[in-house]
């Protein structure tokens, strides 16, 4: 496990320019997703910063080392119900871009402040109708699971208290990382930017 560490906090060092504590948890993090069905509790990241600062960085750091992730602007519930499915929990990881106004998203602030822990739960009706049958049956959908976000601005304490209480956040600024990860996912045709 220790080999391990280093190895994925190595991989951090390159992308984003923070101090070590922040590698060491994002490392930690990045591990943890792995696991997060047999451990049953987590805490969330919020990366806050203004544009180019690497906070949207971090978040394709994660999707590109950790466990099945849901890396997208603007996730809906729908989509998060759908992602995180009715039977396994723990069974992927949520990383979303640009929530500078979660605050105004009560059903997805419900979600995100029940997901920590396991057992959280969201019942929803689903229409099975077939043809001229109509059928309505009770599904519910797991919650849990490790989120990473980025934002320009923290969350209003007091409209998101359970959310905020619920995220490590770490402020972002101006770095010079050793590569660019967007780079290197997407090298548009240079040839160099694969063996990096």
């Amino acid at each position: 496990m220790d080999s391990l560490f280093y190895q994925v906090k190595n991989i951090w060092k390159k992308y984003f320019d923070i101090d070590d504590d922040i590698i060491n948890i994002c490392a930690a993090d990045t591990i943890f997703t792995y696991f997060q069905d047999k451990l049953g509790m987590t805490h969330y990241l919020l990366f806050v910063g203004d544009n180019n600062t690497g906070k949207s960085n971090a978040l394709t750091i994660f999707e590109q080392l950790a466990y099945r992730p849901l890396k997208d602007i603007s996730i809906s519930p729908a989509n998060i119900y759908n992602f995180l499915g009715q039977f396994e929990e723990g069974q992927g990881i949520i990383l979303e871009d640009e929530i500078d106004n979660i605050e105004e998203q009560e059903e997805k602030m419900r979600i995100y402040k029940a997901g920590y822990t396991k057992g959280a739960k969201v019942t929803r009706m689903y229409d099975s109708s077939s043809g001229s049958t109509k059928a309505k049956e009770q599904k519910r959908y797991n919650t849990y699971c490790f989120k990473a976000f980025s934002s320009e601005k923290q969350p209003t304490f007091y409209k998101a208290k359970g959310f905020v209480e619920r995220i490590f956040t770490v402020k972002c600024s101006s770095g010079t990382p050793q590569y660019d990860i967007t780079e290197v996912i997407n090298d548009a045709g240079d040839a160099r930017a694969l063996f990096i």
